[in-house]
């Protein structure tokens, strides 16, 4: 396989070859479908901007950044020859698309200066490969920046790489040099705050009012504050309460979700101020810790942040069976069951609709549980929440992580869905039928995850019957006909047909772990490899087994749910 050239190449529309003196570091391609062409406009999951080593970031995500954020590059006067003077000139570029060949990585970036060339040209730079490079040529114009912070990537650069858009839009003409602009004049700069959220609307989440929210914080954050575009949903849930607020964006989010979270658990009289002082020495033995649990819920169809969420959780790995609980075991359906109601649905020409119940566990009741709750629980306030001291919380409902509430969360929707007809079906506990009777005049099939309900019937009525009635006994929320299941997206045509797809989902497992741009291969292995235990290194990298490790995780559920088809290599 031939290698690139190491030097700058010229890409042009529909234009020959010109000459170019030996001496010049550049090669000139054409025309430009000589390379794929990519959507310039997205490339999926924002790069985050952070203190993370430049050396350290690969070539694909350094190159993405500088798209995203619009950097505007200055190429020395060796490094570029004016296509149309076939002299050395300096330039002013800024990228426009980043994308994969073979096995380089390169970056595109239009040329703005001189504005004067006969046709619109764009420089193609590889990353790292050569002398005239991407990385040494951040050297040359940030001198050498070590980190993201280094060349400037903030909220400034993001405003004026809106402005660009405007501007080229407009067909006007604009002087740029290395982390700054001249564009004053044209107005652009001077806009107000909330004109520029107009720019923002494509943002992170998929309600209009949270990206505004998300929008003004982004504008409100200092010079030299990271930035990201867009959030990048396949970052991390935090994993306490102080990591979750030190991010930039998401905070105010968070802050939210645990105001509402707290909220919900006192309307729902689930806890009940209590002073140690009070308690009997017995009763003190029974106080664990709590803490917020967060996590980013995205959605199945579109791969945008729906909610954050955060729910108060009981370190129940500190409990003891016999004194703090009695059996910890609940029935959940397997997704089998789930996609059999769905293919009942689809193969018998029935509405099949979802309900998700409001803060779950909370709804539950001890009473439900067969024998009962052996002691009383206690625990500190979770971090975050500002109490008296010597202050903890009686828990008077199943919260999460107490190894007995999901068998509570079991038994309380099975009490009310059998009070009206059902009858468990088979050896699924969580799976219910109801057949044609008084109430109910046609057959109901009820399926339950957690807080996520299926409900299929051939009468759209009964269906709503059934609805109206579990809503009146718990709180939560009628969805209407299946669109999603466990973050898979369902599609329902005209004829009855339900197709279920993880897009979303696959965008970003190839996104964590940088495999967008990779290809597919019939085998995982070479044809005749052989692995044997010589092969293993002396010392696993770290870093390369948690990877590993969670590259695995996630193509199980894909394999589960969409891709059987994957699971002799997952295997």
């Amino acid at each position: 396989m031939a290698e690139p050239s190491p030097t700058p190449c010229l890409l042009r529309s529909g234009r020959t070859k010109p000459p170019a003196p030996s001496t010049a570091p550049v090669t000139t391609l054409s025309p430009v479908q000589s390379r794929p062409q990519r959507d310039r406009t997205h490339w999926p999951g924002a790069v985050p901007l952070d203190d993370v080593p430049i050396q350290q970031l690969s070539d694909s995500k350094l190159a993405r950044a500088l798209v995203e954020n619009k950097v505007v590059l200055e190429l020395p006067d060796t490094w570029w020859i004016n296509p149309d003077t076939g002299l050395h000139q300096k330039c002013v570029a800024i990228p426009v698309l980043a994308y994969n060949e073979k096995k380089y990585a390169y970056l595109n970036a239009e040329i703005l200066e001189p504005s004067d060339l006969r046709e619109p040209t764009e420089l193609q730079l590889l990353i790292s490969y050569g002398k005239w490079n991407l990385r040494a040529l951040l050297g040359i114009n940030f001198r050498f920046p070590k980190t993201l912070r280094d060349i400037r990537l903030s909220a400034r650069t993001k405003v004026l790489a809106t402005a660009i858009r405007h501007w080229s839009a407009l067909g006007g003409a604009t002087s740029l040099t290395s982390g700054e602009s001249h564009m004053d004049n044209s107005g652009l700069l001077s806009r107000s705050s909330h004109e520029w959220r107009d720019d923002f609307s494509s943002g992170p989440f998929e309600d209009p009012a949270d990206n505004t929210v998300w929008s003004a914080h982004v504008l409100a954050s200092a010079a030299d504050a990271d930035y990201l575009s867009t959030v990048d949903t396949l970052e991390p849930d935090p994993k306490s309460h102080s990591q979750a607020m030190k991010h930039p964006r998401l905070k105010p989010f968070w802050l939210k979700a645990e105001d509402g979270e707290m909220a919900g658990l006192w309307d729902r009289g689930c806890l009940r101020k209590v002073l140690t002082s009070e308690l009997t020495e017995d009763e003190r033995k029974h106080i664990f810790r709590s803490k917020f649990h967060y996590k980013i819920k995205c959605s199945g169809r579109t791969g945008k942040v729906t909610k954050c969420k955060a729910s108060v959780v009981v370190l129940g790995n500190h409990m003891t069976q016999g004194k703090d609980y009695l059996d910890a075991f609940a029935p959940v359906p397997r997704t089998t069951a789930g996609r059999v109601v769905m293919a009942l649905a689809a193969g018998g020409c029935r509405n099949i609709h979802s309900l998700d119940i409001t803060q779950v566990f909370i709804q539950s009741e001890w009473q439900c549980l067969p024998e009962g709750n052996p002691s009383q629980i206690f625990i500190h306030p979770p971090d975050g929440v500002t109490e008296e001291r010597g202050v903890v919380y009686e828990v008077l409902k199943p919260l999460y992580c107490i190894p007995n509430s999901a068998l509570a969360l079991h038994f309380t929707p099975d009490d009310f869905i059998k009070s009206q007809g059902f009858v468990a079906a088979g050896f699924e506990d969580s799976v219910w039928v109801c057949e044609p009777n008084e109430v109910y005049r046609e057959q109901l099939i009820v399926s339950a995850h957690i807080d996520d309900l299926l409900v299929s019937c051939a009468d759209l009525p009964t269906l709503n019957m059934f609805k109206a009635a579990f809503l009146s006994h718990f709180d939560g929320t009628d969805d209407g006909q299946l669109t999603e299941y466990l973050v898979c997206k369902v599609i329902i045509d005209s004829h009855g047909n339900l197709t279920l797809r993880q897009s979303a989902y696959v965008e970003r497992i190839l996104c964590t772990y940088d495999a967008w741009d990779s290809h597919s291969v019939c085998t995982p292995l070479e044809p005749g490899k052989r692995l044997t235990k010589k092969d293993s290194p002396d010392f696993v990298d770290p870093t390369l087994h948690h990877c590993y490790r969670g590259f695995v995780c996630h193509l199980s559920f894909l394999v589960q749910m969409t891709q059987p088809d994957l699971a002799f290599a997952f295997s």
